[in-house]
């Protein structure tokens, strides 16, 4: 069975792969002005893949399963109108040797209307803090894969995330970045 320990440092070595192998299409990315979240989540869910090799895919946490996507996790303290548990549907959830890394992705383009998303990326992160222990979780994450941000914008967004949530940014480009305007950041909620 194989697993990761660290949703940051495991991202920061993708982002390392990305600029690397694919970094023609990272500077067409750059430039477009709307979403690339999903295909961000299925890139990272194949590098998992390829770069972990004998890690198995499947849906839900099965004993079988090391790696997933689109996978709906159960939320403390948390009932829908009807009463019944209420769940998030997390990106992408990753095997740990404590359990499921659980993985929510957000791409802002900071294209002046950018603070919906932001708004979003918190609001995942809220659900994230709040996972029922029978999910088994190891952490609750959130990657923010920011586009068009120069060094002010980024700190802003960072901090409004950091912030809002409670939870400080592990890792994440600081100086380096990928190609010139895109950064990143991972906020981990530990559960073990």
């Amino acid at each position: 069975m194989n697993y990761i320990e660290n949703v940051a440092t495991t991202f920061e070595k993708f982002t390392k792969y990305l600029e690397k192998e694919r970094s023609k299409d990272l500077k067409t990315i750059g430039r477009i002005t709307n979403g690339l979240e999903k295909w961000l989540t299925f890139e990272f869910y194949l590098w998992l893949l390829m770069e972990n090799e004998g890690m198995k895919p499947g849906h839900g946490s099965e004993e079988t399963t090391d790696v997933g996507l689109e996978y709906r996790v159960l939320i403390n303290r948390e009932k829908t109108k009807t009463g019944k548990p209420k769940k998030k549907q997390c990106d992408i959830f990753i095997r740990s040797s404590k359990g499921f890394h659980y993985v929510e992705i957000k791409a802002p383009i900071n294209n002046g209307n950018c603070s919906k998303v932001l708004a979003s990326a918190v609001n995942d992160l809220r659900y994230m803090k709040k996972i029922k222990q029978q999910e088994d979780p190891s952490t609750g994450n959130l990657i923010v894969f920011g586009i068009g941000f120069d060094d002010e914008d980024w700190k802003n967004a960072k901090n409004k995330i950091t912030n809002d949530s409670g939870l400080p940014c592990a890792n994440g480009s600081k100086k380096r970045e990928l190609i010139s305007n895109i950064r990143w950041g991972v906020w981990t909620k530990e559960y073990r």
